[in-house]
């Protein structure tokens, strides 16, 4: 079947997204995690995809043509053409934000194609009981060691932007250390750590992962 299929997993709610977008000589599959979400208007931004940038069979597209897919997208009317865990059932979310992300995008990286889906259904967005009762918050300065078992995954999104120089360089030594051998850093965009992480291997602009052993 000529088209690709964009699955938009967003972890505060357990579930994922998948978009069905039928693109002509194109057969493409990769995961694209939500950087974003508005959860007042239960809307969840994703990149479809990213220019230059491989996916996970190595493939890649230059700016322009994601340029083009963008376009198409909208013109064919795909917007509806979601649905949830690949049952291949529209269940009412919908595409309702697409755009190309401009130079300098806080969240969002240069070029990208960035949908936001709206997710009607309530029930849909909340996190799932079986998540949340796993979950615990506790505050904590980065600026100090991280006195925690390991993390398999570490968000850090939004933070560090504030710090200067030398407290990035010390906050993010911080969270190497509390990362488990094989464990996944997510950064934002606009973190600007990609110079100060010298423990992890980068394979995507905001992915990380620790592969040293313990």
């Amino acid at each position: 079947m000529d088209g690709f299929d964009q699955m938009l997993g967003d972890a505060q709610r357990g579930a994922s997204i998948q978009s069905m977008i039928d693109a002509p000589a194109a057969q493409i599959g990769h995961v694209a995690p939500v950087k974003k979400t508005d959860h007042k208007l239960q809307i969840a931004y994703g990149e479809v995809y990213a220019p230059d940038i491989p996916d996970a069979h190595g493939d890649f597209m230059i700016a322009d043509e994601i340029r083009k897919m963008a376009h198409l997208f909208l013109r064919n009317a795909f917007t509806k053409n979601v649905d949830v865990e690949h049952d291949g059932e529209l269940g009412g979310s919908a595409v309702v934000e697409s755009f190309i992300a401009r130079d300098a995008d806080p969240d969002f990286i240069p070029g990208s194609w960035v949908v936001g889906v709206h997710v009607p259904d309530a029930e849909l967005w909340k996190a799932k009981p079986s998540l949340t009762k796993m979950v615990s918050f506790r505050p904590h300065n980065l600026l100090d060691p991280i006195r925690e078992p390991p993390f398999d995954l570490i968000f850090l999104k939004n933070v560090l932007i504030y710090f200067d120089r030398d407290s990035k360089v010390r906050a993010a030594d911080n969270v190497q250390k509390a990362l488990a051998p094989g464990g996944t850093l997510v950064a934002g965009a606009a973190e600007g750590v990609s110079d100060v992480l010298r423990g992890l291997k980068r394979l995507q602009p905001w992915l990380f992962v620790r592969q040293d052993k313990a």
